[in-house]
C-alpha cells in the first residue's frame, strides 16, 4: 500500500545515530539480497559477545576458575525448534567473526509469547529459574567449604527490542514499564533478594512520524552506543546495581551463581531485514520492520 511504501522509504533514509559514519542511515543496517541477516549488525552481536568474554576472562582470574563463566541465551522466536536451521546459520556467522566456533549456551523457556510483557517475563523467569539451580549448587559447595565465601554477584545484559515496543507504561505481572529502567528493575526482582546484580537492557527501538505524518515504529538493530553501552556495562564501568536485604546468606563457589556472573540474553539476530508488509511467520527481531 501507499502507506507501506512511505514508511519504508522513510526508515531507508533515517539516520542510523549520531555514532554512526558520517551520512549513514538505516539503509546501510538492511540485509542484502539473500542475506539471513545484516553483516554489519551480526559484526556488533560478535563484538558484544567479545567483551562479555573478556570480562569473564577477568572475573575467573579474580576469584577462581570457573567464577565468571559466561552464558549467551537466545531468547528471540528462533529459540522454537522449527527455526534450529537458521539458528545454525546465525551460529556460523558468529562463529566467522569471532574467528572461533560458537554456539548459544541456552534459551529461555519455550512459550507463547505476543507482547513485550511475554517476553519480559520470559527473561525473568529465565533469570530466576537460573538462580534457583545455581543457590542450590552454592549451598552444597558452601557447607563443604565450611560456610565461608563472598556474596554472589549476577551480571545481565539483554538486547531486545520487546516486539518493536515503547516502554510507554504497560504492565509485566503488576510492575508498570514506563521505561527501560523500570525493566531493568524488574529483572533485578527476579533475582534472589541476597544477591548483587546488575542489568542492562539494549533497547534498539525507534519512532518517529514520516514526511507525511505517518507513524513509522522500527526495531532496528545494535547500534555503535549500543555497542559502547554494552562494553562499559561488561566491564563494571556503568552498571545498574541493586542489593536487597538478605533472607538468607548466600555463598561464593564454582558451579553457583558466579557462573551467571556475565550473562547475556539475546533477542537475535541482530538484523535488519526490511519488510514493509505483515510477514507469515512470526520473525525475531530486531528485524528492521517498520509498523
Amino acid at each position: 500500500t501507499s502507506i507501506q511504501v512511505q514508511k519504508m522509504l522513510s526508515v531507508m533514509e533515517r539516520p542510523s545515530g549520531s555514532n554512526e559514519a558520517a551520512g549513514a542511515t538505516l539503509r546501510s543496517l538492511a540485509c542484502r539480497g539473500s542475506e539471513l541477516c545484516s553483516d554489519p549488525l551480526v559484526a556488533r552481536l560478535a563484538a558484544i559477545i567479545s567483551a562479555a568474554t573478556v570480562a569473564t576472562d577477568a572475573a575467573d582470574a579474580g576469584a577462581g576458575a570457573g567464577a565468571g563463566r559466561l552464558r549467551v541465551v537466545l531468547a528471540s522466536n528462533w529459540r522454537k525448534p522449527k527455526y534450529v536451521e537458521k539458528v545454525r546459520g546465525l551460529e556460523q556467522l558468529l562463529s566467522r567473526h569471532l574467528n572461533r566456533p560458537f554456539t548459544f549456551d541456552d534459551t529461555t523457556r519455550d512459550g507463547e509469547e505476543k507482547v513485550a510483557a511475554d517476553r519480559l517475563g520470559c527473561i525473568g523467569d529465565y533469570v530466576q529459574g537460573r538462580c534457583r539451580e545455581a543457590w542450590a549448587a552454592e549451598e552444597k559447595c558452601g557447607a563443604a567449604e565450611g560456610g565461608q565465601s563472598a556474596p554472589s554477584e549476577l551480571r545481565v545484559l539483554v538486547l531486545d527490542d520487546f516486539f518493536i515496543t515503547p516502554m510507554n507504561g504497560w504492565e509485566c505481572e503488576g510492575t508498570t514499564i514506563r521505561s527501560v529502567n523500570d525493566a531493568e528493575a524488574y529483572l533485578r526482582g527476579c533475582a534472589p533478594s541476597s544477591a548483587k546484580v546488575s542489568v542492562r537492557i539494549l533497547h534498539p527501538y525507534q519512532e518517529w512520524k514520516s514526511q507525511g505524518g505517518i507513524k513509522v515504529q522500527v526495531a532496528h538493530g545494535l547500534t555503535q552506543q549500543h555497542c559502547r553501552q554494552a562494553a562499559a556495562f561488561l566491564s563494571g564501568g556503568a552498571a545498574v546495581a541493586a542489593t536487597a536485604t538478605p533472607q538468607q546468606q548466600h555463598r561464593r563457589c564454582a558451579g553457583g551463581l558466579e557462573d551467571l556472573r556475565c550473562g547475556v540474553a539475546c533477542d537475535i539476530p541482530s538484523e535488519a531485514r526490511l519488510s514493509p508488509l505483515p510477514l507469515p511467520e512470526p520473525l525475531p527481531p530486531p528485524y528492521l520492520r517498520p509498523l
